[in-house]
C-alpha cells in the first residue's frame, strides 16, 4: 500500500533522439531508461522516494526516446526534490549537448497513487538497471570503426505484479554475446529476477573471397557511372539467419537508401527505389 505523508507526481523525461540500436548505437545519445533509473537510484537514496510505476520504449530494437515514472515523495521534501530534477534535468544536457540537447524532464501532481513497489524489492531493480551495461560494449578491430558489440536496454515496463525489462545484444561474434548475455544474466538473477533469452540470430561476418560482391560493383559501376560504397553496418539483416543455415552461401544485401530506422522520422528516398530495382534486375542477368 502506499505511505501516508506523501505525494504523488508524475515524472516524463522527454527530448532524447533515440535511433537504431545498432546502426545509431556508436553514437553516444542517451537511452531514457538508464537516465530515468539513474534519477530514480539517486532521488531514492535522497529522499526516500517510493515509485508506483516506471514505463518507457517501445521496441527493443531502437534506443528509447522517452520515459515514465510516477512516484511518491515525503511532503516535506517536495520543494526540494523538484530543484533536484531541474538540477538533474541540466546535468544530462551538459553531458549529452552534442547528441541529445532537448531533454526535458517534466514533475507534475498526479493522482494518488493506490500502491507502490516494495521498498526492499525496488531498490534491487533500481540497482541492477543501473548495472546493466548499454551501449557499445567491443569495436571490431578488423574494421575500423564498426562496432563489433552492443546492447540496447529497450524496454522497461510496469504491470499489476510485474516489471518486464527487455534488451537487444548484438555482435558478429557469437561466443561474445554469449558471454554479455551471461553477465547481464548474473546482474538480474542478483536481484531476483528471472531471465529468458529468445529470438537471437547470428552474426554476418564480412567475407573478403566473395564473388557476387565485386560482381555487383561492376553493375553499379556500368549503370550509374560511379563506385557503390561498399561497407559492413552493425545492424541484422536476413543474411545472417540464411548464413547460419548456409554458411558457404555467398551473400550480399542492398537495397534503397531508408534514413532514421527505427524512429518517428523513418522514411526512404524514393528516387533510390527505381535504381535499387535496375541493380537488382542487372545483377541477377549477369548471374
Amino acid at each position: 500500500d502506499s505511505p501516508s505523508g506523501f505525494r504523488t507526481l508524475i515524472l516524463t523525461l522527454s527530448g532524447l533522439l533515440g535511433g537504431h540500436s545498432g546502426i545509431d548505437i556508436h553514437l553516444g545519445r542517451a537511452n531514457a531508461l538508464k537516465m530515468m533509473n539513474r534519477f530514480l537510484w539517486l532521488a531514492t537514496a535522497e529522499y526516500g522516494l517510493r515509485i508506483n510505476r516506471f514505463d518507457g520504449g517501445e521496441v527493443h530494437n531502437a534506443i528509447p526516446r522517452a520515459s515514465v515514472a510516477v512516484v511518491m515523495v515525503p511532503e516535506e521534501d517536495v520543494r526540494d526534490f523538484l530543484q533536484s530534477a531541474a538540477q538533474f534535468e541540466q546535468m544530462c544536457r551538459r553531458e549529452y549537448a552534442e547528441t541529445d540537447a532537448g531533454i526535458t524532464l517534466t514533475c507534475e501532481a498526479y493522482a494518488p497513487a493506490p500502491t507502490v513497489w516494495n521498498a526492499r524489492v525496488q531498490q534491487k531493480i533500481l540497482s541492477a538497471v543501473y548495472g546493466l551495461p548499454d551501449g557499445v560494449i567491443r569495436m571490431l578491430a578488423a574494421v575500423p570503426g564498426l562496432v563489433e558489440t552492443s546492447t540496447n536496454l529497450g524496454i522497461l515496463k510496469t504491470s499489476e505484479r510485474h516489471l518486464e525489462i527487455s534488451c537487444l545484444l548484438r555482435s558478429s561474434k557469437e561466443s561474445v554475446k554469449g558471454s554479455l548475455a551471461n553477465g547481464m544474466r548474473a546482474v538480474l538473477e542478483l536481484a531476483g529476477a528471472r531471465v529468458r533469452f529468445s529470438g537471437g540470430y547470428p552474426g554476418w561476418d564480412p567475407r573478403t573471397e566473395s564473388v557476387v560482391t565485386p560482381l555487383l560493383s561492376s553493375c553499379f559501376e556500368r549503370l550509374f557511372g560511379a563506385k557503390p560504397v561498399i561497407e559492413a553496418i552493425h545492424a541484422g539483416v536476413e543474411c545472417g539467419i540464411i548464413g547460419g543455415k548456409y554458411p558457404a552461401l555467398d551473400m550480399i544485401s542492398f537495397g534503397p537508401t531508408i534514413v532514421h530506422p527505427h524512429s518517428p522520422e523513418e522514411a526512404v528516398d524514393i528516387a533510390t527505389v527505381g535504381r535499387f530495382w535496375k541493380l537488382l534486375v542487372e545483377v541477377l542477368q549477369e548471374i
